[in-house]
């Protein structure tokens, strides 16, 4: 019975990466190749984060200057394997070097690199605060923020990708010879990258 619950749940936390992922093609369309707003995460106001502009129907407070998390953002957010309310009410992380790299939805990957090796979001750990896995202060975000096995440490964690499909992939540092491994950071892109 465990072992179908934790199913389950990996299955439920799939789906719904594969919606958020529909609503980025939208989002795409109208971005010019875009699949998140760049910078909008805790540095901006609660009713300007990213996924206010991806996912439409995100709940609004009648009071517009609440302040808690939980009232603006939608549950499509949290993985049905984490904790009912984890920081910032808030599971997946997206990755940001799409945007370092000027790297969009109909982008020509560097390194012989297909859509599909491309990761667009995975899952943050339950305390981590930042929405995305980026560069800050030189340093990258991927090692505190990034949780590699939240469905258990056989199964790892759901990725979703730049084609659009999900996967649960076992931890990320270079144990999937089919994963992209640049650097320290395993979501990041090698060289110089110019969007044709």
């Amino acid at each position: 019975m465990a072992r179908a619950r934790v199913q389950a749940k990996t299955v439920e936390c799939a789906s719904q990466m594969r919606q958020i992922g529909q609503a980025m093609l939208i989002y795409a369309h109208e971005n010019k190749g875009a699949l998140f707003p760049p910078d909008a995460g805790l540095i901006v106001p609660l009713d300007q984060r990213w996924f206010r502009f991806v996912i439409k129907n995100s709940p609004t407070p009648s009071d517009p200057t609440n302040q808690e998390a939980k009232d603006w953002t939608p549950t499509i957010l949290i993985c049905p394997a984490d904790d009912p309310e984890p920081t910032y009410y808030h599971t997946y992380l997206l990755n940001h070097h799409l945007h370092e790299h000027n790297l969009g939805y109909s982008s020509h990957f560097p390194a012989n690199l297909t859509p599909s090796d491309a990761i667009v979001m995975g899952e943050k750990k339950t305390l981590a605060t930042n929405y995305y896995v980026e560069i800050l202060n030189g340093q990258s975000t991927y090692y505190e923020q990034v949780d590699e096995f939240r469905h258990g440490m056989k199964r790892g964690s759901n990725y979703l990708f730049a084609d659009m499909h999900v996967s649960l992939m076992m931890q990320m540092r270079g144990r999937d010879p089919s994963l992209p491994l640049f650097g320290a950071d395993p979501w990041d892109f090698p060289g110089e990258i110019v969007n044709p």
